[in-house]
């Protein structure tokens, strides 16, 4: 991963991450990290259509959202991180980023950028992510992308692979196979 980034880039992987005082302050932030996982993780696509994160305001629904004909890449800044999490905000922050960086990325590359409903026709059970953007295709690339960055930082990064994957099977009915589970981290909390 890191042989991609330049020397700058690096030392803000090893750096602690700052607290933010501010929303200007974290916007910076989120757009440096932005920029380093653009171009580790996801060959500098999300940027070019998208350069700078969104921070919105969405009350205590959804982390983060990535809107594929608005405001791109966002970051809710009113929610605080997941019940569990061992982690700072702000380290929060950017595991969200991560992961709605990956929804961009996907959606570059598939059909979700339609309007035709393909989107919502490409269930999980057919290896599409379906209405939730949360399928096989985004679940396989964050069980990569998570180790990768984990290996890189000294702080947990926890993108949310798990709730992400439930929550779709929650909303679709979908069934992932034993093995997916598994790769996923999932295995005992979905079987009964």
């Amino acid at each position: 991963m890191t042989h991609r980034l330049s020397d700058a880039q690096k030392a803000l992987l090893k750096a602690p991450v700052p607290r933010c005082q501010s929303e200007i302050a974290l916007q910076s932030l989120l757009d440096q990290w932005m920029k380093l996982l653009d171009k580790a993780f996801f060959f500098e696509g999300v940027r070019k259509r998208w350069p700078n994160v969104s921070l919105v305001h969405l009350g205590n629904s959804v982390h983060g959202v990535y809107e594929h004909h608005g405001r791109g890449v966002c970051v809710n800044v009113d929610t605080k991180p997941d019940k569990g999490y061992q982690g700072r905000v702000e380290e929060f922050r950017i595991c969200t980023l991560v992961h709605e960086m990956l929804h961009a990325f996907v959606a570059l590359y598939t059909c979700m950028e339609r309007s035709d409903g393909c989107r919502d026709k490409w269930h999980p059970s057919m290896g599409g992510e379906g209405a939730t953007g949360h399928g096989p295709a985004s679940a396989n690339s964050m069980v990569a992308i998570q180790p990768a960055l984990q290996r890189e930082v000294t702080w947990l990064v926890d993108c949310a692979v798990g709730i992400s994957v439930a929550f779709t099977m929650s909303y679709t009915g979908w069934k992932p196979r034993p093995d997916q589970l598994v790769r996923w981290g999932m295995a005992r909390s979905c079987h009964h």
